[in-house]
């Protein structure tokens, strides 16, 4: 495999901590599962997803990527290769795009949380 040496694959369980710490070091991840694309997210790192379930998908649309959300029924090595170098193109703007995202989103979540503690006093 060219750039192995650049390449790793996780197969066992990461500590949230372990998996952010993991990610932050990523200039982007291909992701078999919801909470990897997540971690990348918060590390402001973009991500190819493996559209498994809808809520996949919905994540991405979310973060603005849906682009890069590859379907079961249209997974192939080819479309893989096509949509990452597609991600390495843009990843500039994509990973501006999702850490414009999150930081929004923390920022929603902290005013919501007010909001609660607000509603219990």
């Amino acid at each position: 495999m060219q750039h192995q040496d650049a390449v790793f694959s996780i197969d066992h369980h990461l500590s949230v901590d372990e998996a952010l710490a993991l990610y932050k070091n990523c200039d982007l991840a291909i992701c078999t599962r919801l909470h990897a694309n997540v971690y990348a997210a918060i590390q402001g790192v973009p991500s190819v997803a493996i559209g498994y379930h809808p809520k996949v998908a919905s994540f991405m649309d979310f973060m603005g990527c849906n682009s890069y959300c590859i379907p079961l029924e249209h997974l192939r090595p080819e479309t893989i290769i096509h949509t990452t170098k597609d991600l390495m193109r843009n990843k500039i703007s994509v990973s501006a795009t999702v850490r414009n995202k999150i930081d929004r989103t923390r920022t929603d979540i902290n005013r919501y949380a007010d909001l609660a503690i607000d509603l219990m006093r």
